[in-house]
């Protein structure tokens, strides 16, 4: 039989363990659009579909359209940042600029309640077509239609 001392020093580990784990995932943060389309990030980007895993970290992914000169395509995106990107609604978009082109977005979130903006690096699978909600359901428009 163990010793309480002994049981002690064993459990202690395991809390730790538990307690880091229960706080990363506990501390998501969302995010979303900024208000001003900042002229440094000339793309925009329209989040249609977010799926998300916590655990040590976030990983979003999902599917979206980008606007370039007022052309739109859709892509698949992949991001690990430190927080949740809303869907966009409306007329809202997310600020960003090729880091990688056509292959890594660098992509302005805000911060909700702070009015700070983070810099979040998406990765991107550009697809030849637009992605779009037709009748409640997530479907896609050739992009000569756009």
């Amino acid at each position: 039989m163990l010793s309480k001392e002994t049981f002690m020093r064993a459990l202690l580990p395991l809390a730790l363990v538990a307690m880091l784990a229960t706080a990363a995932v506990a501390q998501v943060t969302v995010g979303g659009p900024t208000e001003v389309q900042d002229p440094n990030y000339p793309l925009k980007v329209r989040i249609l579909e977010r799926n998300v895993t916590r655990g040590f970290s976030i990983r979003t992914w999902g599917r979206a359209d980008l606007y370039t000169d007022g052309k739109a395509q859709g892509f698949d995106y992949q991001a690990d940042c430190d927080m949740v990107f809303m869907v966009s609604r409306g007329d809202e978009r997310y600020s960003a600029r090729w880091k990688k082109p056509n292959m890594e977005l660098e992509m302005l979130v805000s911060k909700m309640g702070t009015g700070k903006n983070s810099k979040c690096t998406v990765k991107a699978d550009l697809k030849p077509f637009v992605y779009e909600f037709q009748r409640g359901v997530l479907g896609t428009v050739p992009m000569d239609n756009k």
